[in-house]
């Protein structure tokens, strides 16, 4: 029950905010997660590993990648993860230019 006097205002957002707006509010959340190059490089590596290895996806385990520059960070993401606040947003990773097979091997690298 509410007691007292309350008051709630609605404001409308007519139109979206610029985009440069949106991406610089999002680069400020800690749940969100920017790719660099190195760390691209570590999935892109973990593809043509894991493409050469000829195991299926179910068959491939984290020892089968080298993600050098990545896994103190995939680290960070398992302690979020299971200690923290149970989610993180990856961003960077061009899975568009691969085929649907490769990008589930890079996501797969990752975990």
């Amino acid at each position: 029950m509410i007691a007292g006097s309350v008051k709630w205002i609605f404001q409308s957002q007519s139109a979206d905010p610029p985009l440069g707006e949106v991406q610089n509010s999002l680069a400020t959340l800690s749940w969100v997660y920017q790719l660099n190059e190195d760390e691209i490089e570590d999935i892109e590596s973990a593809i043509r590993i894991a493409k050469r290895s000829g195991l299926s996806l179910r068959e491939l385990t984290a020892d089968h990648f080298q993600l050098s520059a990545l896994a103190p960070t995939i680290r960070k993401w398992m302690r979020d993860l299971n200690h923290g606040r149970g989610f993180v947003l990856v961003r960077g990773f061009p899975a568009e230019k691969y085929s649907k097979e490769d990008a589930a091997l890079g996501y797969w690298a990752i975990g």
